[in-house]
């Protein structure tokens, strides 16, 4: 008597191939690294992953299956996330007086391993896009008229 039901592997919307593509990309790299905007393996980022590559539209919740299939687990891809070399954060800010302050140099002091801090130069708002910001907020309080009480 032979097996009962479906053949293994019917009915998938993958074929054999593309998904071993796709396990061996959550694998070996992270969505940042082949243009995906996501930091972790996310069913939303292979669901991107599958569109993009092979012009699938599959549902999330087909996306997880697969992904449960594959031995893959939420759990998983935070873990990865934190077993990864740890780089420096850094950390470009101005020269406002604050930043230099003692608290703040006493903080970077004690944590110089994970963040490397990089100065602008006096007076660069062409470089500080937060320049550009202050400017138009400042420009359009000043140019309202001024309050008046009903009294």
């Amino acid at each position: 008597m032979g097996k009962r039901g479906r053949p293994f592997g019917s009915l998938r919307t993958l074929s054999s191939d593309q998904e071993a593509f796709i396990q061996k990309t959550i694998q070996d790299k992270r969505p940042d690294q082949i243009k995906l905007h996501f930091a972790l393996w996310t069913r939303r980022a292979v669901q991107t992953l599958i569109l993009e590559q092979y012009q699938i539209k599959m549902p999330i919740r087909s996306v997880g299956e697969y992904l449960r299939r594959w031995g893959f687990t939420p759990q998983q891809p935070l873990k990865r996330a934190y077993e990864q070399n740890p780089k420096k954060v850094i950390l470009i800010i101005d020269n406002l007086p604050v930043h230099h302050s003692r608290p703040v140099k006493e903080w970077l002091e004690t944590h110089k391993q994970e963040i490397e801090v990089h100065y602008l130069p006096s007076y660069s708002p062409e470089r500080n896009p937060d320049e550009y910001f202050n400017r138009d907020l400042k420009h359009q309080v000043s140019n309202r008229p001024p309050a008046r009480n009903r009294d």
